[in-house]
C-alpha cells in the first residue's frame, strides 16, 4: 500500500484517528495529493513519522497490519524537489486561443484566495499535466490575477504586462473605447463600434435599438434615452431597450396577456421560450396564440421536447398533430422547450437573442445556467412567482 493511499483514505474518510495538530498537517498533503502534486521529500518525510505514531490506529481502521508499510514506505506519485517559481505567462490553448498560466510553489493562502475568488471569475481550473492553475484570457481574469501577482510578488511575463497596460488604458479613459447608442439622422448609431461589429441598418429608431440589443450593446447616450422616454412605443419595449444587458424584464402574466410581447419577439428573432413542467400543454398554447399572431410559419418553430407518453400522451400527439416539430435550420425563429437544455440546441450553435422564460422549478443545471447568463431575459409568469424573485424589474 502507497503511503499516499494510508494518508488520504483516512483523510478523506474523516477517521478520528489523529491529533488536531498532527490532522492539520495530514490533511494539507492530502490536498496536496488531490490536486496531482506529489509530496516533497521534506514533506513525505514528514508524512511517514507522522503515520508510524498512529500505527495501532491505522491498523485497526484499515483491518491489516500496515506496519511493512510505514516501515519501507513507498509513494505512488514519487517525491518532488520544490520550484520556487511564481510567474505568470501568457500561452496558447486549443480551446480558450490563449490563456494565463498562474505557476507557483504549493501555498494554501494562494490556492484559498483563488477559490474564493473563483465563482467571480471566467474559466479557471487547475491542471495536473501543466502543474499550474489556468485561467482563460478575459478582462475579469486579468485584472484578478494582476492584483493576485503584486500582492505576492510574481513575475509577469511581457504579454502580460502589455495586455495590462492595455487594459488599464482602457479603464482609463472607459468613454473612448464602450460602445453605445447615439442618434443619427434619421435613426441610430453605435459610437465605438467594435472590431467586426456590423452597423445598425434600420433608419427607424426603435427598430434601430433592437438591432443594437441583439448585437449586446444597450448603453444609451442621453439624447436616445430622452427620446426612448418620449417616443410613441410599447411601454414594456420601450423598459426592455433602455435596460443595462441582464436586467430581467418580470411581466405579470395574470395582467398583461402574451401580446404584450409581440414588439419584442417580432424584434428579436431568433427566442427561445421556456415551458413550466406540470403545465406544459397550457403554457403551449398560450405560446402559439402570440406566434400565431405574429404570422410565424410551423417551419419556423422547433418544439425540443417530448413528455412520457404514459401521463401526456395528448402533449406529444399535439406536437405531432399541429407539425411543430421541425429540426432546427437557418430558417428557425422560435424554440420552445421546458426542463432540459437539448444537445442539438447547444450543438447548434445558433445565438438566441431572447429568452422567455414562462416559469420553471427543478431543471437540470445546463438550462439553469443558460437562463441565468442570458442577456436577453424576460420572465413572464403569475404574480406570486414573480414575487419569488429578488433584484428583477416588474411590470405587475
Amino acid at each position: 500500500m502507497f503511503i499516499e493511499d494510508i494518508l488520504c483514505k483516512t483523510i478523506w474518510a474523516g477517521a478520528p484517528i489523529f491529533r488536531p495538530n498532527d490532522e492539520k498537517y495530514l490533511s494539507s498533503f492530502a490536498d496536496q495529493i488531490y490536486l496531482g502534486n506529489s509530496l516533497t521529500e521534506k514533506q513525505a518525510k514528514l508524512s511517514v513519522t507522522l503515520l508510524k505514531k498512529y500505527k495501532n490506529e491505522l491498523t485497526a481502521f484499515f483491518q491489516n497490519d500496515i506496519s511493512n508499510f510505514l516501515e519501507n514506505p513507498q509513494f505512488k506519485l514519487g517525491t518532488r524537489s520544490i520550484s520556487h517559481e511564481k510567474s505568470l505567462k501568457i500561452e496558447k490553448d486549443q480551446t480558450y486561443g490563449k490563456v494565463i498560466k498562474a505557476t507557483f510553489p504549493y501555498n494554501e493562502e494562494y490556492i484559498a484566495e483563488i477559490r474564493k475568488n473563483r465563482s467571480h471569475l471566467n474559466y479557471t481550473s487547475w491542471s495536473k499535466e501543466e502543474k499550474s492553475w489556468i485561467f482563460s484570457l478575459t478582462e475579469k481574469n486579468l485584472a484578478f490575477l494582476a492584483n493576485f501577482a503584486d500582492s505576492n510578488n510574481f513575475a509577469k511575463d511581457e504579454e502580460f504586462e502589455n495586455l495590462l497596460e492595455q487594459y488599464n488604458n482602457i479603464k482609463n479613459n472607459i468613454e473612448k473605447y464602450t460602445p453605445f447608442i447615439d442618434l443619427d439622422e434619421n435613426g441610430v448609431k453605435i459610437v465605438n463600434l467594435p472590431r467586426n461589429c456590423p452597423e445598425i441598418e434600420s433608419k427607424d429608431f426603435i427598430t434601430g435599438l433592437f438591432e443594437a440589443k441583439k448585437l449586446g450593446i444597450s448603453v444609451l447616450s442621453d439624447q436616445v434615452n430622452e427620446k426612448l422616454l418620449s417616443y410613441d412605443a410599447e411601454e414594456l419595449s420601450k423598459t426592455f431597450l433602455k435596460e443595462e444587458s441582464h436586467q430581467v424584464i418580470h411581466v405579470n402574466c395574470e395582467k398583461y396577456p402574451i401580446f404584450c410581447l409581440k414588439e419584442i419577439v417580432s424584434n428579436m428573432f431568433p427566442c427561445v421560450f421556456i415551458l413550466p413542467g406540470g403545465s406544459e400543454l397550457s403554457k403551449l398554447l398560450t405560446v402559439l396564440e402570440l406566434l400565431n399572431h405574429l404570422k410565424i410559419p410551423k417551419d419556423e418553430i422547433s418544439v425540443m421536447f417530448r413528455l412520457p407518453n404514459e401521463t401526456d400522451k395528448n402533449f406529444n400527439d399535439f406536437v405531432k398533430d399541429e407539425e411543430l416539430n421541425f429540426p432546427l435550420s437557418e430558417k428557425t425563429k422560435i424554440v420552445i422547450i421546458s426542463n432540459k437544455l437539448p444537445k442539438p440546441l447547444i450543438k447548434s450553435g445558433i445565438k438566441f437573442n431572447l429568452v422567455v422564460n414562462l416559469g420553471f422549478g427543478n431543471v437540470h443545471y445546463t438550462l439553469k445556467n443558460f437562463v441565468e447568463k442570458h442577456e436577453n431575459l424576460i420572465f413572464y409568469s403569475e404574480e406570486t412567482k414573480l414575487k419569488d424573485q429578488m433584484g428583477w424589474l416588474s411590470l405587475e
